[in-house]
């Protein structure tokens, strides 16, 4: 073997070896192109996802708000009620004593809706535990009402 052709077969190697480093390169950016295909599909699932849990906590949210002004409501009327019971109560006392209302006084008040009542009872039973020393979660779970209603009727009260 001559020199002329050791030195071929040295530059052919070292040209294999080129050859075989370039396809290794390309074939890790093929396997990064892959890979990256997959996470964009992986971050569009996650976007979406995203997106509906964006949209389910809005209507979470609006539901609660709705439900905070109808408890508003309750609370408001009960405080009427309570204010009316008051009022009435003072009234039927009056310096006699007696229950019929003064000369020139209108009667009581219609009663209130069984609705109503029903919801100064529960209320009441809300002020009576907590008279017995339960916390606001204790009457919660006793009675099935969220904890914030109960510390509304307790607040209420005072």
């Amino acid at each position: 073997m001559s020199l002329g052709t050791l030195i071929q077969i040295f530059l052919d190697l070292i040209l294999l070896l080129g050859l075989g480093y370039c396809l290794l390169r390309l074939n890790n950016e093929d396997r990064w192109v892959r890979d990256g295909a997959a996470r964009i599909k992986e971050l569009t699932a996650l976007r979406d996802s995203l997106r509906e849990t964006i949209r389910e906590a809005l209507r979470v949210s609006q539901r609660i708000g709705e439900d905070i002004q109808a408890k508003k409501k309750l609370a408001d009327e009960m405080a009427l009620l309570l204010q009316e019971e008051k009022t009435s109560g003072d009234a039927a006392r009056g310096p006699t004593g007696s229950g019929s209302p003064r000369p020139g006084e209108a009667a009581a008040s219609p009663p209130a809706s069984p609705r109503i009542l029903k919801q100064v009872d529960k209320y009441g039973e809300v002020v009576r535990l907590a008279s017995h020393g339960l916390t606001a979660g204790e009457i919660s779970k006793r009675l099935d009402l969220p904890v914030g209603e109960v510390e509304l009727a307790l607040n209420l009260r005072k």
